[in-house]
């Protein structure tokens, strides 16, 4: 686990290709918030099944840090798209 930090690099080590799309991703960085999918099921099985990369906001939890104001990840085009479709159709969610 991670204290507190400003933005935090989760780029290192990892690939540059989406598992889901087989695309390049790009190096962004993106905002983080603090909470977990996992009390979210429908929001949770979407983000590993349809947009893992996505680049819209993300939270702590579920990178194991407990505050971060933003992410330096590897985001997928076609998983933001997902992402902010996913979010359209399921208001509240």
């Amino acid at each position: 686990m991670l204290g507190c930090a400003s933005t935090l690099d989760r780029t290192k080590g990892e690939s540059s290709i989406c598992e889901i799309h087989k695309c390049p991703m790009t190096v962004q960085t993106v905002d983080c918030t603090s909470g977990f999918s996992g009390y979210r099921t429908d929001y949770n099985e979407a983000l590993r099944k349809q947009f893992p990369n996505h680049g819209g906001t993300h939270f702590t939890d579920d990178h194991g840090i407990l505050y971060a104001h933003h992410l330096r990840i590897y985001v997928c085009p076609e998983c933001t798209k997902a992402y902010y479709k996913w979010l359209a159709e399921n208001p509240g969610k």
